[in-house]
């Protein structure tokens, strides 16, 4: 990192700030798990959005999903939404903080338009939200076993459907249930790595038909991230938990795992043959020798030093630039020479 850093100009801040929050925030905020025997079926489950306002957004959910709940705590606004979708049938409205409110339903959606930042607390929003989702991670494309294929969870396991036909080719239970799922599995060759925070990291192979075999080939029961997701780079695995883990892909094995501050139970992890670029609390970029016997950090920048909380947006990398969303500012770091 020869150029430490550039933020984006402080008059343009208040305009990026304000084009996150109409824009960023009005996309789903934490991944839908959509089902794809649900989609194919043409039913799509529960929704939920917070703060919903004038009504505009939760009526347009109501003709996706089966059902809506819309959740604010203020009664006046809430009034407001009532009036707009009273001729919905399947829309609910709850007069409760999100963050409070008692609730056992699970959600395939939670959407947030223009709500996050107005919470006393953003950082307990994700932690709320990230409970009330239905397990369900992101999809890959992959050929496994020399056969393409959709690969992901759906709310109970892990599967692998024909891309073309849609028709589901193998089905892996996990011994232990419970999973979120949200850790997107991981190629490693004609292999396929999966770690979730209920039965570790697994490296499964594939049969000459493209199914999997369901005897993992390797395990490592202390890799068991609850929402990151690893990259494979230089015969290595990396991975944020409580630490930066480095596993040798082949086997699982720890090659080592070293502990920071900054890099707690969520990182952003990206990985060439030569560098492995963790994102950590606060904004914390490590940049550490992915070739190294042990955790060896070459070089360290903190460019969110006044945001403390841990950052659930995924870094943009664009080229050389790293652009990373903060609690109240979008960063953007040049890592070019």
């Amino acid at each position: 990192m020869a150029r430490p850093l550039r933020f984006i100009p402080e008059n343009s801040a208040g305009v990026l700030v304000e084009v996150s929050c109409r824009t960023i925030e009005a996309l789903p905020l934490l991944r839908p798990s959509r089902r794809l025997n649900e989609i194919a079926a043409g039913v799509i489950g529960r929704a939920l959005e917070i703060g919903p306002g004038d009504g505009a957004l939760i009526v347009g959910l109501a003709g996706i999903y089966q059902a809506v709940t819309g959740i604010d705590s203020s009664a006046e606004m809430l009034a407001h939404t009532a009036q707009a979708t009273r001729k919905e049938k399947n829309i609910s409205l709850i007069h409760a903080d999100f963050l409070e409110f008692s609730n056992e339903e699970n959600y395939e959606l939670i959407v947030a338009a223009m709500a996050v930042h107005h919470l006393p607390s953003p950082a307990g929003f994700f932690h709320r939200a990230r409970r009330l989702l239905k397990p369900g991670g992101s999809l890959i494309v992959a050929e496994l076993g020399g056969r393409k294929q959709l690969v992901g969870h759906d709310e109970n396991s892990l599967g692998g459907w024909d891309p073309q036909s849609g028709r589901r080719l193998w089905t892996l239970q996990p011994r232990i249930e419970g999973d979120f799922n949200v850790p997107a599995p991981v190629v490693v060759g004609q292999r396929l790595m999966i770690a979730t925070e209920n039965n570790g990291a697994r490296l499964y192979g594939f049969d000459k038909l493209g199914r999997i075999i369901p005897q993992p080939v390797a395990e490592n029961g202390f890799l068991a991230p609850d929402m990151s997701t690893a990259v494979h780079a230089a015969g290595r695995l990396f991975c944020v938990w409580n630490g930066l883990f480095c596993l040798d892909s082949r086997n699982l094995k720890d090659v080592w795992t070293g502990k920071h501050k900054d890099l707690q139970d969520y990182g952003a992890v990206f990985a060439s043959n030569t560098r492995v670029l963790a994102v950590g609390r606060g904004g914390s970029l490590l940049l550490v020798d992915a070739q190294s016997p042990q955790m060896k950090i070459i070089s360290q920048l903190d460019v969110l030093p006044d945001d403390d909380a841990e950052n659930y947006s995924h870094p943009a990398l664009v080229g050389t630039r790293l652009y990373l969303r903060g609690e109240n500012q979008l960063v953007c770091v040049e890592l070019a020479p």
